[in-house]
């Protein structure tokens, strides 16, 4: 097995409630399994063993009684265990587990935008207190070589730049760590990506046109620590699309200030819409469609919010 275990923590309590589900290529992560068995309440504690793991992990964590599933890991992690929990909600209607994240990860954008903490002590007492809140999810339906795929998102959906950069991440050995492969891989794509050309179709609008990036968020922040949706909100049953169309990579590079502190882009090609769905075709070919940090392939694709469809814990 290429990634490491650890088999004692595979299962700390067969009665517990709370199943937590480990990303085992992330020492950090890891690190964090061996800390859950301090926790006062009982925890069953499962490790992933290779890429897509953790949906199977949470979909049977959630169908054999776990009623709160921690991920602990960075954004993909999220992404799998959100998309194990609609798996096992599609084959059990009646199953409704909550959310939450131990962040673990590199940019840990979703974990930022819902204050969540790594500290053991933080995630104890908001398992105790038990306050959980409804959120919106997104669901992409895209094809891959004449077959239809179903993913699901939390945070932000996105093609163009973004995706690249997410794709060469994937296929990257991450040499110098996951923090400073990250960093290269961003500046590699940047300066060697080309804009495609796309068509979109949203509720009652049209946008066509060369894009440098476009972003489907449900959350704010992406990218490690880019709010490229400030007034996105997970709860309002809406998707904000932010496009930028034909934006240099100069005007880009000096408006990262800005979605660093959260500001909108002021720019003739930044383009901002608030919608229910938006289907999109692209006509360049070659842009590529990434949910969550997590690479799906094709940008042709039809997005949509699903209200309220997940709960997630309230941090303290």
């Amino acid at each position: 097995m290429p990634y490491e275990l650890l088999p004692i923590f595979t299962t700390l309590s067969s009665k517990g409630q709370i199943a937590a589900i480990v990303n085992g290529a992330s020492k950090k992560a890891l690190s964090h399994a061996k800390e859950l068995s301090t926790l006062s309440l009982p925890v069953d504690i499962f490790i992933s063993e290779y890429p897509g793991h953790s949906i199977e992990l949470a979909k049977n964590a959630a169908l054999k009684g776990s009623t709160t599933l921690i991920a602990v890991g960075g954004d993909g992690t999220v992404s799998e265990v959100l998309n194990g929990i609609m798996q096992a909600k599609a084959s059990t209607p009646n199953i409704d587990p909550v959310l939450t994240i131990l962040p673990a990860g590199t940019a840990n954008d979703m974990a930022h935008t819902i204050s969540a903490s790594n500290e053991l002590a933080d995630l104890e007492k908001a398992l105790l207190q038990g306050k959980t809140s409804r959120v919106d999810i997104g669901k992409i339906l895209h094809n891959e070589n004449g077959n239809e795929h179903k993913r699901y998102f939390i945070n932000i959906a996105s093609i163009g730049l973004g995706a690249q950069v997410v794709k060469k991440l994937e296929s990257s050995q991450k040499r110098l760590g996951a923090d400073l492969s990250f960093l290269l891989e961003v500046t590699r794509t940047f300066f060697s990506y080309k804009r495609t050309s796309i068509e979109c179709q949203m509720d009652h609008e049209e946008w066509s046109g060369e894009v440098l990036a476009l972003a489907v968020a449900n959350g704010k922040r992406f990218g490690s620590g880019l709010y490229i949706a400030p007034h996105a909100e997970m709860n309002d049953g809406k998707l904000e699309v932010v496009i930028l169309g034909k934006i240099s990579k100069l005007d880009y590079i000096l408006n990262i200030g800005k979605l660093k502190k959260g500001v909108r882009v002021e720019h003739p090609e930044a383009y901002y819409f608030s919608v229910s769905s938006i289907s999109i075709k692209d006509s360049s070919g070659g842009t590529m469609l990434e949910a969550d940090g997590e690479f799906l392939g094709s940008a042709n694709c039809k997005i949509e919010i699903l209200p309220v469809e997940i709960s997630l814990l309230t941090w303290p």
